[in-house]
């Protein structure tokens, strides 16, 4: 009997034992299901799933016949999210004999650390990347990224100029209307498994992307691929430090073609300036064109009459201009054609220099002309408190004067076009998706700068320049070519004077003349 009953105690201790872990148990899955659940549900939903950017396809860039000249393709980009230090090592012994690299140095190379995502490489190759994907490595995930590429290699890149490794602009162009090419990137959830591999929750996404705006230029890639070779051509030929050339419509203001040759420039690929907007220099002969239309257009002046040049030098106190050749009396058609400096700079003192001066503005000089574009110039023009004979002077034949070479190119076209300056292009229209044109550009007059006689009078005397004159060289049978040289010493700041070796050779023309 009392063995019976020592028993039953001992059966009810056990279920009562039972009984309490249950309802421990029980109350710890209520406790964990019911009030800790948001905390936890939470914490799942950090680990498991989150959200990630899908890039935007940057806008296309055409030319004006609608050849892309800058495109986009797809690569895959490497990067490591290890949980532990176990997987650390993990993952750097691979990338090492992957990469081949000296063992011990992948931590440190790639930062790899325990929950810390790193990039191991960005827009890999596609072989590279279908390797990695077989071999499905814990810790390291592929992801879709966008590449900028270029048709056309190296030509026209000063134009488009390139993007980063993040296809942000970085120069020319793409720089000029990043936040237009760039688009916005959308927004996709995933989920992830216990080896962290992710997984698209909906083919949807949270916020589709938006693609960037795609352009089209007024630049012509063929037209603009012949420059660029015969401007190479032409400074190793003449065995010239930089070559640069520009190429317009003169009738609407669009750049046809432009670029500049440097035999010195470290990275081609890369250009971080296009030098006939970014790079100064003094004209020369060439803007004698700009003195010329305000004579002309003086009703006060005949054209007929001649002036003495001073047999080749004329003295101004303690100042001298000189010509390259010895002239006695020459009128104005011969001034122009032979490029005499003392015979354009006597009717440049008549004309005066404040009017001088304000002409020069009206052609645009001292003003940039594709305002926005990084890196542009705006020239320089002095204005001296008191004209001299000689300041007068130097300015009408292009010193004292810093110009680019689009500011130049556009004030020959006013003197082609009958007289009209027009604002510069470079875009033609934007592209929707379906490739029709929309925000078509047109031309734009900035000014009349003189009558169609004017201008017929001084294409006449251009024309006789290359026929007769200074630029015969350039004569064709071909087409009919009007325009007029320079060649200016470059001055050298560390003398405080101009250099006696060092020029620059220009030549502004026109055709057909």
């Amino acid at each position: 009997m009392k063995l019976k009953k020592i028993k039953n105690i001992r059966l009810g201790w056990v279920f009562f034992l039972a009984c309490f872990v249950f309802a421990v148990v029980l109350g710890r899955l209520v406790h964990l299901q019911v009030f800790l659940s948001p905390e936890y549900s939470k914490q799942v939903e950090r680990q498991s799933s989150g959200q990630q950017e899908i890039p935007a396809d940057r806008g296309l860039i055409y030319d004006r016949n609608g050849m892309i000249v800058a495109n986009n393709i797809e690569r895959q980009s490497l990067s490591a999210w290890p949980k532990n230090k176990s997987e650390v090592k993990k993952i750097a012994s691979f990338l090492e004999n992957f990469f081949d690299l000296p063992k011990g140095t992948a931590i440190k190379r790639y930062k790899l650390a325990p929950l810390k995502f790193s990039w191991i490489k960005r827009k890999m190759s596609d072989a590279s990347a279908a390797e990695i994907a077989s071999l499905n490595p814990v810790g390291l995930h592929l992801q879709d990224e966008i590449e900028r590429a270029y048709p056309f290699g190296e030509v026209g890149k000063q134009i488009t100029g390139f993007t980063n490794i993040d296809s942000k602009g970085q120069a020319g162009f793409e720089l000029w209307y990043n936040t237009d090419l760039a688009g916005k990137s959308g927004v996709a959830a995933y989920r992830r498994d216990g080896n962290r591999n992710r997984f698209r929750i909906k083919e949807q996404a949270i916020r589709q992307p938006l693609p960037g705006q795609s352009k089209v230029l007024t630049i012509d890639w063929q037209l603009q691929e012949i420059l660029e070779e015969e401007l190479k051509a032409g400074v190793i030929k003449h065995n010239a430090e930089l070559g640069m050339a520009l190429f317009l419509n003169n009738r609407n203001g669009e750049i046809i073609a432009m670029a500049h040759y440097d035999p010195d420039e470290k990275n081609p690929n890369k250009p971080q300036k296009l030098r006939v907007l970014t790079d100064l220099y003094e004209p020369g002969s060439v803007y004698k064109i700009i003195a010329a239309a305000g004579l002309l257009e003086d009703s006060t002046m005949n054209i007929n009459d001649t002036i003495y040049c001073e047999d080749g030098l004329w003295r101004m106190g303690r100042n001298r201009l000189r010509d390259d050749k010895k002239h006695e009396y020459l009128n104005f058609r011969s001034i122009i054609e032979l490029s005499s400096n003392i015979g354009i700079g006597k009717y440049a003192v008549e004309f005066g220099g404040e009017e001088l001066y304000q002409l020069s503005r009206k052609f645009g000089i001292g003003t940039k002309t594709l305002s926005e574009w990084p890196g542009e110039q705006s020239g320089y023009i002095s204005k001296p408190k008191k004209w001299s004979d000689f300041n007068v002077a130097s300015l009408s034949i292009g010193h004292a004067v810093a110009v680019n070479t689009l500011q130049m190119a556009n004030a020959m076209a006013a003197v082609a076009n009958g007289g009209t300056l027009y604002q510069p292009r470079l875009v033609l229209c934007d592209v929707d998706e379906k490739g029709n044109p929309f925000n078509e550009t047109s031309a734009t007059v900035i000014r009349e700068l003189m009558s169609e006689k004017t201008s017929d009078t001084l294409r006449s005397f251009l024309r006789g320049v290359v026929e007769r004159g200074t630029a015969e060289v350039v004569n064709s049978q071909i087409v009919t070519i009007g325009g007029k040289t320079g060649t200016a010493q470059i001055y050298n700041p560390e003398t405080g004077r101009y250099s006696y070796r060092r020029y620059m050779a220009s030549f502004a023309g026109f055709f057909p003349a």
